[in-house]
């Protein structure tokens, strides 16, 4: 065999063995990443906090999407609460408020819901500052509870934004 035929030959068993390589790696990313997610103890209040405290700390828009129940939820309704996800996502949290969720507490209470609700879910965010003082929005969300894990519930009342001042 001539030389630059077995030179040719491993630079094409290099290449092929680095493609699968690079297959293999992209492969276990998108098999095993919704694992993680998956593995986050979503069971308690605290863990559902935690998730989606990692996911906002780390941009992770998938993993905070990973925390919504989407099943049984209008296009429109799903399109709407991904808006709202979007808006808050990323901004330093300034605290998170849960409470059980009454139906007499709801200032504006999900309608038609594709879990049933269990608790509200209140972020408070530094949306921005300016010469009024720092920006602060509170997200009101609403949990519901399926096979054991807390989900962001998804109805046709998207979670509801307001905006106030701290005086810096």
């Amino acid at each position: 065999m001539p030389a630059s035929l077995s030179v040719a030959a491993a630079e094409l068993v290099l290449v092929r063995s680095m493609s699968h390589a690079v297959v293999a790696s992209l492969l276990s990313a998108l098999l095993f990443s919704p694992l993680l997610v998956a593995a986050q103890d979503t069971s308690t209040l605290q863990g559902f906090e935690a998730a989606f405290r990692r996911a906002n700390a780390s941009k992770d828009f998938r993993a905070l999407e990973q925390l919504v129940w989407w099943a049984h939820a209008k296009p429109k309704a799903c399109e709407e609460m991904r808006n709202v996800l979007r808006q808050e996502f990323g901004h330093p949290i300034r605290r998170i408020d849960t409470e059980r969720f009454s139906w007499a507490h709801a200032i504006y209470p999900p309608r038609n819901p594709n879990l049933r609700p269990a608790h509200f879910f209140t972020v408070w965010s530094v949306t921005g500052r300016d010469r009024f003082g720092t920006q602060i929005t509170g997200t009101f969300y609403t949990l519901g509870r399926k096979d054991g894990r807390f989900y962001f519930i998804v109805s046709d009342q998207w979670p509801v934004m307001s905006m106030h001042y701290e005086r810096t």
